[in-house]
């Protein structure tokens, strides 16, 4: 279970998704690597510290969050196998980064879809 709060940012040209309440730790290895490398499966992260408070952001600009998309569309069996599909290949490369599966956020709310590739991505969230 997430617990963190979430915010959604969109205009024209920009979609940003928020996480509010989590803690961000400079000498946390784990943390290191989710802010400098770009992990296929996931979702770009930026850091911002504002005021005693650490905020996540994930720039899903040409994409759509997987609540909106599917809000008036069912899924079908194939978007079913690539959700699937789409976790484990993003697991097997927190595996090559040396990275826990628990940094995943699987949340239906946070979880992006890549309509022209029929791809999903994910949001990597620093553990405590």
């Amino acid at each position: 279970m997430s617990h963190h709060s979430l915010k959604i940012e969109k205009d024209l040209t920009h979609s940003y998704l928020y996480l509010y309440g989590k803690s961000w730790k400079e000498e946390n290895h784990e943390q290191k690597i989710i802010q400098q490398c770009s992990i296929p499966g996931t979702i770009p992260f930026r850091l911002i510290q504002e005021e005693q408070e650490d905020i996540f952001q994930y720039n899903y600009s040409p994409y759509e969050r997987m609540v909106d998309y599917f809000l008036d569309r069912k899924m079908n069996l194939s978007h079913i196998l690539s959700l699937f599909e789409s976790i484990r290949s993003a697991l097997f490369y927190l595996e090559e980064f040396l990275l826990s599966s628990e940094v995943l956020g699987l949340d239906i709310e946070e979880i992006i879809y890549d309509a022209e590739n029929a791809y999903f991505l994910f949001p990597l969230i620093p553990s405590e």
